[in-house]
């Protein structure tokens, strides 16, 4: 059984709080511990249901290729990073789409990644399985991929500063560092 812990966010303009058993690899923490050779696609949209409730957060998701197995693809899972505060959805949920919402990241204070979440697979089927009554876990945590680095091609860093942007100019945002495991 994998290891669980409670983590609680902040309900962005509201001065409520959410409550989320997570799975121990999710962390708000400023620094987390990550595999010598790791590799993060950057700034993803993170849906959450919890409490009956969707909510929208900003994380990154970090693995580490290992060693000469990375030719095969070999990876071993590292944290997911989350910001501690999320957007609370609408209830009942309205069909929900990506335009409109852009993302930026920045690794090492240069800018890794920007633009619009627009072209990513549409969430409303995600929201659809979080939100049934009929869906077998009562908390989910969904990572929903990302948009491709500015500069092609991914890479390690040290310091990460991510932020997701509603059309609204509501802003979430992320940062933390990274220490390497010998």
């Amino acid at each position: 059984m994998t290891p669980a812990k409670i983590i609680t966010f902040q309900i962005a303009g509201k001065p409520d709080r959410v409550r989320l058993t997570a799975p121990a690899k999710l962390t708000t923490a400023p620094l987390i511990e990550v595999g010598l050779n790791d590799v993060s696609t950057g700034v993803e949209p993170v849906l959450i249901y919890a409490q009956g409730r969707c909510y929208l957060g900003v994380g990154a998701d970090h693995s580490s290729h290992l060693g000469p197995l990375a030719a095969t693809g070999a990876r071993q899972e590292d944290a997911k990073s989350i910001g501690q505060t999320v957007i609370e959805l609408p209830t009942p949920l309205a069909p929900f789409e990506w335009t409109g919402i852009v993302v930026e990241s920045y690794l090492d204070d240069e800018l890794y990644q920007a633009g619009s979440l627009a072209g990513l697979q549409s969430p409303n089927c995600l929201i659809a399985q979080l939100a049934s009554s009929t869906h077998p876990q009562p908390e989910v945590v969904r990572y929903c991929g990302a948009i491709p680095p500015l500069q092609a091609e991914h890479r390690s860093g040290d310091r990460w500063e991510i932020y997701l942007q509603l059309e609204s100019g509501l802003t979430i945002s992320h940062r933390y560092e990274l220490r390497r495991r010998r």
